[in-house]
């Protein structure tokens, strides 16, 4: 599996990155990979909090907003989604 990391700024996808999931993916391990795809995007690491991991494990997908950074950010939004690897 893949996650597609995309910064938003208005309705413009700013940067991006795809970062492949080194094993099976485990939702035990979802701050390891939002860790590697903060360092790889030069982004502070936001606060994940239940709804976080609950929309990705539910929807595929979850979004941060700034106030879920304790940085000030210059974004509107940071997008995770997965990707499947077919």
């Amino acid at each position: 599996m893949k996650i597609w990391a995309q910064i938003h700024k208005g309705e413009r996808i700013t940067k991006s990155y795809l970062y492949t999931v080194p094993e099976k993916f485990n939702l035990l391990h979802f701050e390891n990979y939002l860790t590697d795809i903060c360092s790889e995007l030069d982004l502070p690491r936001p606060l994940t909090l239940k709804k976080h991991t609950r929309h990705f494990n539910n929807f595929n997908t979850t979004t941060y907003k700034p106030i879920d950074f304790v940085e000030s950010v210059d974004l509107d939004k940071f997008v995770l989604e997965a990707v499947s690897d077919d």
